[in-house]
């Protein structure tokens, strides 16, 4: 028996965690490039390939765009594929400022709220509070570990 393909917007779905965030962001907890952007592999209904989960997600609600625009997070997180929370702009408005938001960053690449000012004492660049944690988890675990760790 074959296998039949699972429709992509079902396969989006499985990968987008509504609650439990403050900001009130939908995060996109499938692949995620290293800049924090989430991509959905597409699949042979929707004529494979790969697009950009935010993309996906405005489609989704509002239908097809011209390609000319791209979308972007209004609420700052990369991870966001709210429908409320993503905005159609020209690439020009997109790179504005070499790319940089002038807008301080609310969270880490991997969705996560960064720490703020007077939560940790810390000079230098925002802190994001779980990936801080699991990195002194892991740092403790080596110490005590006779097994070297990744």
């Amino acid at each position: 028996m074959g296998r039949h393909a699972v429709p992509t917007e079902v396969s989006f779905w499985r990968h987008v965690e509504k609650e439990g965030n403050a900001s009130g962001c939908w995060l996109w907890n499938g692949y995620r490039q290293a800049n924090g952007h989430g991509l959905i592999k597409l699949s042979k209904l929707d004529g494979n390939g790969t697009r950009c989960a935010a993309r996906y997600a405005y489609e989704l609600y509002n239908g097809e765009f011209d390609p000319i625009l791209v979308v972007t997070q209004v609420c700052e997180n990369r991870a966001c594929v709210r429908p409320d929370h993503l905005a159609l702009v020209t690439r020009k408005q997109a790179t504005a400022g070499n790319g940089k938001s002038k807008a301080p960053k609310t969270h880490c690449p991997q969705g996560h709220r960064y720490l703020q000012a007077g939560e940790y004492k810390r000079n230098g660049p925002p802190v994001c509070a779980l990936c801080k944690s699991l990195e002194t988890k892991v740092q403790t675990l080596r110490k005590r570990s006779t097994v070297e760790l990744p």
